[in-house]
């Protein structure tokens, strides 16, 4: 397995609404910095309850933008991946698209990969 195969799975689950597996790849002292939360989340059932709400979403999916993706290896099987996705989700009945920026800390050594995620909406109108 691959840092961007960890990446596909994690979209993959995101957008099946699995928040159990987009949780169990996250390592269990992981740091999620998401998108749409003010505060890390640092435990495993925090990070399944954000996927939850994400998937409760009506229409909730996240599109990679494949040609931002950038990786740098750290080692054999770890490595960083940054790069821009766009999630989508009906709010008060209007389909939105929020741009974000992402960086993934990825060990595939790892049973749970992920050692560290960041993810924040890009700044609209600068």
């Amino acid at each position: 397995m691959t840092t961007r195969d960890v990446l596909i799975h994690w979209l993959e689950f995101v957008n099946a609404g699995d928040a159990q597996g987009a949780a169990a790849l996250y390592a269990p002292d992981a740091a999620l910095l998401p998108t749409f939360s003010a505060r890390a989340l640092l435990t495993h059932d925090d990070r399944v309850k954000y996927f939850e709400m994400l998937a409760g979403r009506p229409q909730s999916s996240v599109t990679l933008h494949e040609g931002t993706v950038r990786e740098f290896k750290l080692s054999d099987t770890a490595g960083t991946l940054s790069g821009l996705y766009a999630f989508r989700f009906e709010l008060d009945g209007q389909l939105l698209t929020f741009e974000a920026r992402f960086t993934y800390v990825i060990d595939t050594a790892q049973r749970a990969p992920i050692l560290h995620h960041h993810s924040s909406q890009i700044p609209r109108g600068m």
